[in-house]
């Protein structure tokens, strides 16, 4: 190849060259940033459920509550059976929750122990309806009370890691349904208020 040919390849190719470069990058770029968002807004999906599911529970809480001061004579066994029937499609959806950061999350002990416990304190709103109680947790500054909310902001921190953090084998997924889903975590929930030494950093 002579000199002029060179120079004519050079002034052709190196824009080409150029351009090539800059497209490759950029869809780098363009697709990373789109993975990144696809994961904020299934974060955000996520958030949004268990926010409802937060609330749900309050309301649920409140109506039986109500139902329950003072062994009101005008509460029928239906309306009991309709609070039963909320609060039993509240841990439902709870336990879709749980499924999801258990087979999406790797999951550190101490997690585990979070969505276990979180578990067993939600669960204490449809024993308390069957048993026809009030709920004992009654509000701020009670024990319980402030052990559920810890809980409450602890697990919200993890559905927002849902899609940042890497996934877990299945097999490992498996074990950390069971382990979240296990019974022990009703033994340690009601042994943290069985006595003097409770302490709300048990349930951070």
């Amino acid at each position: 190849m002579d000199g002029a040919t060179l120079e004519l390849a050079k002034i052709v190719l190196g824009p080409l060259v150029t351009a090539l470069f800059a497209w490759l990058v950029g869809n780098r770029i363009s697709a990373s940033w789109a993975l990144r968002q696809k994961h904020r807004e299934y974060s955000l999906s996520v958030s949004t459920e268990f926010y409802q599911v937060y609330g749900e529970f309050f309301a649920t809480w409140k109506l039986a509550n109500y139902a329950f001061r003072h062994e009101r004579p005008d509460i029928t066994d239906a309306f009991v059976q309709e609070l039963i029937a909320r609060s039993a499609a509240l841990e439902a959806r709870i336990e879709a929750l749980l499924l999801r950061m258990a087979s999406e999350l790797k999951l550190e002990p101490a997690e585990a122990r979070t969505l276990g416990l979180y578990r067993q304190a939600v669960q204490q709103l449809r024993h308390s309806i069957i048993k026809r109680q009030q709920l004992d947790f009654f509000g701020s500054g009670q024990v319980k009370y402030e052990a559920y909310k810890q809980l409450s902001v602890a697990v919200g921190d993890l559905v927002r890691d849902l899609g940042e953090r890497p996934r877990p084998t299945h097999e490992r997924a498996a074990a950390q349904m069971t382990d979240v889903t296990s019974s022990k975590w009703e033994a340690e929930w009601l042994g943290m208020f069985a006595g003097p030494q409770m302490a709300l950093d048990q349930a951070a």
